[in-house]
């Protein structure tokens, strides 16, 4: 997975990059988009570790959120499904996936449609 932090420059409240496509089952995010890893609020993802199968699945969720190629249950679902397949336990996935449906309607309907943009080397 190539993921790079966003150093300086311009603050559009993301701080990942993908320098890289990232794909979880038949959906990818291409390269350029841009993610704040951040579904939930931080304290709901405490003690979910950030590797590469839950930073992917992540990734995606925000995807789903800023494309709107599906509706909101469907990334939520396929957010907690994603997390199931990472290995993240009941209570933890469904707390993520909870708090998504709770809080994310706001976020949802605040995503801009598009969210890629080219990476400049």
């Amino acid at each position: 997975m190539s993921i790079s932090a966003s150093i300086g420059g311009k603050n559009d409240g993301y701080k990942f990059h993908l320098t890289a496509p990232v794909s979880v089952g038949a959906i990818q995010a291409p390269r350029g988009f841009k993610s704040n890893l951040n579904s939930t609020p931080n304290s709901v993802f405490k003690g979910v570790p950030y590797n590469g199968d839950t930073v992917s699945a992540v990734v995606i969720h925000d995807y789903l959120y800023y494309h709107k190629n599906k509706d909101r249950k469907t990334a939520d679902l396929k957010l907690k499904k994603d997390l199931l397949d990472a290995g993240v336990g009941f209570l933890k996935r469904w707390s993520v996936y909870l708090n998504c449906r709770v809080f994310g309607n706001k976020r949802w309907h605040n995503a801009k449609r598009v969210n890629v943009s080219p990476i400049k080397r």
